[in-house]
Protein backbone atom coordinates (compact mmCIF):
# COMPACT_ATOMS: atom_id res chain seq x y z
CA UNK A 1 0.00 0.00 0.00
CA UNK A 2 1.29 3.93 -0.88
CA UNK A 3 0.63 6.52 1.45
CA UNK A 4 -1.58 9.29 -0.12
CA UNK A 5 -2.84 11.78 2.59
CA UNK A 6 -2.43 12.71 6.16
CA UNK A 7 -4.95 12.87 8.87
CA UNK A 8 -4.68 15.74 10.62
CA UNK A 9 -6.48 16.96 13.84
CA UNK A 10 -6.71 19.93 15.56
CA UNK A 11 -5.76 19.28 19.20
CA UNK A 12 -6.01 22.89 20.71
CA UNK A 13 -4.81 26.36 20.62
CA UNK A 14 -1.79 27.91 21.21
CA UNK A 15 -0.40 31.61 21.37
CA UNK A 16 2.18 33.09 18.84
CA UNK A 17 4.92 35.08 19.42
CA UNK A 18 3.09 38.27 17.96
CA UNK A 19 -0.16 37.32 19.99
CA UNK A 20 -1.98 35.28 17.36
CA UNK A 21 -4.09 32.67 18.35
CA UNK A 22 -3.38 29.25 16.17
CA UNK A 23 -4.28 25.74 15.90
CA UNK A 24 -2.25 23.00 17.11
CA UNK A 25 -2.45 20.04 14.65
CA UNK A 26 -1.59 16.46 15.28
CA UNK A 27 -1.12 13.84 12.57
CA UNK A 28 -2.97 11.18 13.90
CA UNK A 29 -2.83 8.34 10.73
CA UNK A 30 -2.59 8.24 7.08
CA UNK A 31 -4.96 7.20 3.94
CA UNK A 32 -3.45 4.82 2.11
CA UNK A 33 -4.07 3.51 -1.38
CA UNK A 34 -4.16 -0.02 -2.32
CA UNK A 35 -2.99 -1.93 -5.30
CA UNK A 36 -6.55 -2.89 -6.38
CA UNK A 37 -7.05 1.25 -6.25
CA UNK A 38 -9.38 1.02 -3.40
CA UNK A 39 -8.48 3.13 -0.66
CA UNK A 40 -8.16 2.64 3.29
CA UNK A 41 -7.28 4.80 6.39
CA UNK A 42 -4.97 3.91 8.89
CA UNK A 43 -5.39 5.45 12.37
CA UNK A 44 -2.16 5.52 14.71
CA UNK A 45 -3.43 7.87 17.61
CA UNK A 46 -6.64 9.34 19.01
CA UNK A 47 -5.87 12.76 20.59
CA UNK A 48 -7.08 12.54 24.31
CA UNK A 49 -8.46 15.04 26.66
CA UNK A 50 -11.10 18.03 26.08
CA UNK A 51 -9.56 19.33 23.16
CA UNK A 52 -10.36 17.16 20.29
CA UNK A 53 -13.93 17.95 18.88
CA UNK A 54 -13.69 14.74 16.36
CA UNK A 55 -13.15 15.96 13.30
CA UNK A 56 -10.33 15.11 11.69
CA UNK A 57 -8.63 16.92 8.09
CA UNK A 58 -6.95 14.81 5.13
CA UNK A 59 -3.59 16.68 3.58
CA UNK A 60 -1.03 16.28 1.43
CA UNK A 61 1.88 14.20 1.98
CA UNK A 62 4.44 16.77 2.03
CA UNK A 63 8.47 16.29 2.77
CA UNK A 64 8.48 16.48 6.88
CA UNK A 65 12.81 16.66 7.12
CA UNK A 66 13.22 20.25 7.87
CA UNK A 67 16.20 21.56 5.88
CA UNK A 68 19.69 22.00 6.93
CA UNK A 69 21.57 25.00 6.64
CA UNK A 70 23.86 22.54 3.96
CA UNK A 71 20.32 21.98 2.12
CA UNK A 72 20.04 25.87 2.29
CA UNK A 73 23.32 26.89 0.83
CA UNK A 74 23.27 24.06 -1.91
CA UNK A 75 19.81 25.62 -2.89
CA UNK A 76 21.65 29.01 -2.96
CA UNK A 77 24.42 27.66 -5.49
CA UNK A 78 27.05 27.51 -2.84
CA UNK A 79 29.01 24.11 -2.66
CA UNK A 80 31.18 23.07 0.13
CA UNK A 81 35.09 22.26 -1.27
CA UNK A 82 35.66 18.73 0.70
CA UNK A 83 39.34 17.46 0.87
CA UNK A 84 39.52 13.76 0.18
CA UNK A 85 42.33 13.32 3.25
CA UNK A 86 41.92 14.51 6.86
CA UNK A 87 45.87 15.33 7.96
CA UNK A 88 46.15 13.86 11.06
Amino acid sequence: MKRIKRIVAVTGKYTDRDGNEKNQYATIGGLFEREDGTQAIKIDNIPVGGSWNGWASLFELEDQRKPTAHDEAKANGYQKQVEDEIPY
